[in-house]
């Protein structure tokens, strides 16, 4: 007698099969979710194995131009150059106080100037939106929202004049930071159009406030870009080197490496990765970053507490070790990008402030703006 018939064991086969295929499509619905999820918070951009989630792109078919430092040792000492930026810009009070830091370590021989990537959305308020026309979007959306009030953006004008004034560099985070790895280049070119249009002509596209401060700003100032969550593809930089900008500081610098020249003309100046032993990794030098990979994206820790103590000296620490083999082989740049925000109570605000503190002030640093390096790459300074 059989105990298990053919048409039996085709129906168990097919039932087996069909698990199978289920399983495996969840699996797969899944990991493109969390692709998703990761891609839309790109800051968390290095994973548990320690594999490049965002990877670098290159605008070139052809070997770029890379800047040989042994060069130019061959006449002069290599400068290490620290490239401390925010991306943002909506918190007044994050204006006043990274201005005012540096102000105190320029005071005390310790030359400090940050670049400031901001967007444009934030020069406009939500009742005038439909000034704003994105790429793919309906006419006045902003993933960022607007800004707070008009008044806001009086105050906000008045401290991009007060960094410009004390030698700090403005630069482009886009409009409305959308995610643009998909976008054409004019899709891109608008955005940077809407970018420029947001930005100088503030007064136009809020007619009903009565501004007092004028931007001591134009767009031949903007150098530099720094794509919004890093999403970056071929297209955007043909749409910046036809926009005159001059470098991108959106790609990872996973082999600390000096930055390099496309072939079209854009300076590549990555962020840095640093080893951070307590989590025994390395990870990108975002504020965001560190934030969801020490306290999954959630404020736990508090400041005037031995925890947050602890772990502000972690990171400090963290970056001098970092710094510190730059600085002793072959000086790549230090390149930190934070943002107007005071995750976990501050924490990453204080740590780079102690970095800064501890870094700036030696022989032969440079913590300067993104476009003194690349001066300094072109040969325009020595």
């Amino acid at each position: 007698m059989q105990i298990f018939p053919e048409k039996h064991i085709a129906k168990n086969l097919i039932v087996l099969f069909s698990c199978i295929f289920l399983i495996v499509l969840i699996v797969t619905i899944s990991d493109l979710y969390k692709h998703y999820e990761l891609k839309k918070n790109i800051r968390l951009s290095l994973n548990k194995n320690n594999k490049t989630i965002q990877h670098s792109i290159h605008a070139t078919s052809t070997k770029p131009f890379t800047f040989d430092p042994l060069t130019r040792s061959s006449t002069s000492t290599i400068p290490q150059f620290i490239l401390l930026s925010f991306d943002g810009s909506k918190s007044i009070d994050m204006w006043k106080d990274t201005i005012s830091f540096a102000e105190n370590l320029n005071a005390s021989n310790t030359p400090l100037h940050f670049t400031y990537f901001v967007n444009s959305a934030y020069f406009l308020v939500d009742e005038n939106k439909n000034a704003y026309k994105p790429p793919n979007k309906e006419i006045g959306h902003s993933d960022i929202g607007y800004s707070e009030s008009l008044s806001a953006i009086n105050r906000r004008v008045k401290e991009v004049n007060n960094a410009i004034e004390r030698g700090h560099e403005i630069a482009s985070h886009s409009a409305g930071h959308w995610l643009g790895g998909s976008w054409s280049i004019d899709d891109w070119q608008k955005e940077f159009s809407a970018f420029n249009e947001l930005l100088f002509n503030y007064k136009k596209n809020n007619p009903q406030y009565n501004f007092s401060e004028s931007l001591n700003l134009n767009k031949t100032q903007i150098k530099g870009f720094r794509a919004p969550s890093l999403s970056i593809n071929l297209n955007m930089y043909d749409a910046l080197s036809k926009d005159g900008y001059y470098y991108d500081s959106s790609e990872i610098n996973i082999k600390n490496e000096w930055p390099h020249k496309d072939k079209i003309g854009i300076w590549h100046i990555p962020i840095s990765t640093f080893y951070w032993p307590y989590f025994q990794k390395k990870v990108l030098a975002v504020d965001y970053t560190i934030w969801v990979v020490q306290s999954n994206g959630e404020n736990l820790i508090k400041k005037g507490t031995a925890e947050w103590d602890n772990k502000v000296n972690d990171l400090t620490n963290a970056y001098i070790s970092q710094f510190e083999n730059n600085y002793a082989t072959n000086r790549a740049p230090i390149v930190i990008d934070n943002h107007f925000s005071t995750w976990n109570d501050g924490l990453y605000w204080e740590a780079l402030k102690g970095f800064a503190k501890k870094a700036c002030g030696r022989t032969n640093v440079r913590c300067t703006t993104f476009s003194e390096l690349v001066d300094y790459m072109e040969g325009d300074t020595k």
